[in-house]
């Protein structure tokens, strides 16, 4: 596998591009999360979190449909909201 990846250096840039911005994600939420900061920056910094989580989600959609997967938008409900994948709450 990962002959396969290294003989198509764009993949790889894109997977490599992927983990760092999860990283920053990540890091995102950690500052997010904590009790010392201030809400202002708290909010600012999910707005931004948010705003690039979305822009990777329609990435990462295009290329997938590119690869001849089904895109995300076959799942939409009209509303443009994502349906939920189960449409049955389990009932304990």
């Amino acid at each position: 596998m990962t002959e396969a990846l290294q003989s198509n250096t764009g993949v790889v840039e894109d997977l490599r591009d992927a983990q760092e911005t999860l990283m920053l994600l990540a890091l995102s939420f950690s500052l997010i999360a904590s009790p010392s900061t201030h809400i202002l920056v708290a909010r600012v910094t999910a707005v931004f979190a948010q705003h690039t989580a979305m822009a990777w989600a329609e990435l990462l959609d295009d290329v997938i449909a590119a690869q001849g997967g089904l895109p995300l938008a076959k799942f939409s409900t009209a509303s443009g909201t994502a349906a939920p994948l189960i449409t049955d709450p389990i009932k304990v």
